[in-house]
């Protein structure tokens, strides 16, 4: 299920358990691009000097072969990934009501999971407010995976199977 509010994030392009778009589907559509679909994997740029120091996530089959590029696919600086779980944390927490009466309907579930699931988020929203910082612990507890489209927009997975859509500006 998406959710269909659409925020929008500011400066530079780029957490773990983040997927390109492999340019094949429905969400693709009208895409010139061809992805190779694999994981994205965190890499440190300049790490000898704190001056130029940059962690960016990049596909882990972009250099499969010493000095061949095998995957087109640009890097994400980590901060545009940040401020992705930050707005998208944000969203939940300013539709509150909507996410609560879908977990509510959830907890008559037949499935022990989505049970289980609906009654963990209903936890973690209940008392939550708006956040301005990246919190680790957070993002383990509600985010499956971040999809992103070509540096464009972001499709961020949440582990109750709602997809929330961040676009990259």
């Amino acid at each position: 299920m998406r959710f269909s509010a659409v925020y929008r994030v500011g400066g530079s392009k780029s957490l773990p358990l983040f997927i390109p778009e492999t340019g094949g589907g429905s969400r693709a559509k009208n895409r010139s691009f061809k992805l190779c679909g694999s994981v994205f994997g965190r890499k440190v740029w300049n790490s000898n000097d704190e001056r130029f120091r940059r962690i960016v996530w990049r596909c882990n089959k972009k250099y499969e072969v010493k000095g061949k590029k095998s995957c087109e696919n640009k890097h994400i600086d980590d901060k545009v990934l940040y401020h992705t779980f930050v707005n998208t944390f944000n969203a939940m927490v300013e539709n509150k009501e909507y996410f609560m009466e879908k977990w509510k309907k959830e907890l008559k579930s037949e499935n022990v999971l989505v049970r289980y699931k609906a009654k963990q988020f209903m936890g973690i929203l209940a008392d939550a407010g708006i956040v301005e910082d990246f919190d680790i612990d957070m993002y383990f507890r509600i985010i499956e995976k971040m999809t992103v489209f070509d540096g464009e927009k972001i499709i961020v997975s949440l582990l109750d199977g709602t997809e929330i859509e961040v676009v990259i500006e």
